[in-house]
């Protein structure tokens, strides 16, 4: 699946904003602090999954300044983007309008003839990939990278590790469950019999032979006194 063009009617900062014909390889969008690419990526984000409670500060306003004194005050939000898939070219469309109350998202997808492919097909189809991978392998924010603990116990993690490589080509993934088997061979979690367990079987037994030697070794010598005594 790649993005091959974008149109934002309003998001953030951006109004009117249509990219068309995106490179195949990579593209590269660059500008100073606030210039709008967090923006962009987080519409991205809202088009292939939604608009959460953190993406509504981009469609509620303030609105952008527009030549066009009607669009400046609309406040519908939202756009477009292009995707071609290996089942064809579809269009993901999501309007966000805070006057439709209970029902302020409006998702829409089209083919190339501009026909609605169906609801189940369009929630199938923006679900592919899970938005918790999306957002921390393919779409990854400063956010993000200050707050990699998120990735733990998440479909993100193992996909993130498995690209990784350590030392002599070692996957980290690879590495960390070598580590877990390690540690469960000495103590399984799940309560299983494990090393640890035979080594303290192993270590009461020989503290009862320490034992029994020692009062073994007090009846020699209480024995050796007693025979002295004899002789």
């Amino acid at each position: 699946m790649k993005i091959t063009a974008w149109d934002i009617d309003r998001f953030g900062i951006w109004s009117g904003l249509s990219v068309s014909q995106l490179s195949e390889g990579v593209n590269v969008f660059y500008g100073p602090n606030e210039a709008g690419k967090t923006t962009l990526m987080q519409f991205v984000r809202a088009m292939l999954y939604g608009y959460t409670n953190d993406r509504l500060r981009f469609v509620t306003g303030p609105f952008p300044k527009s030549p066009d004194a009607e669009a400046s005050v609309n406040p519908v939000a939202g756009g477009s983007i292009t995707l071609h898939t290996n089942a064809g070219v579809f269009t993901l469309k999501r309007e966000y309008d805070p006057r439709r109350i209970g029902d302020e998202e409006k998702f829409t997808v089209l083919n190339q003839e501009g026909f609605f492919p169906g609801e189940q097909f369009a929630k199938r189809f923006a679900s592919i990939i899970d938005e918790t991978t999306f957002n921390n392998v393919f779409a990854i924010g400063l956010d993000e990278l200050q707050q990699l603990g998120i990735l733990k116990d998440t479909e993100a993690a193992e996909v993130l590790y498995r690209l990784t490589m350590g030392l002599d080509r070692v996957s980290l993934l690879e590495t960390s469950r070598n580590l877990t088997a390690a540690r469960n061979s000495w103590i399984d979690p799940s309560g299983k019999r494990a090393l640890l367990d035979e080594l303290l079987e192993q270590k009461a037994k020989l503290q009862e032979e320490t034992a029994l030697a020692k009062t073994r070794l007090r009846e020699y010598n209480e024995i050796q006194t007693e025979h002295r005594q004899i002789n």
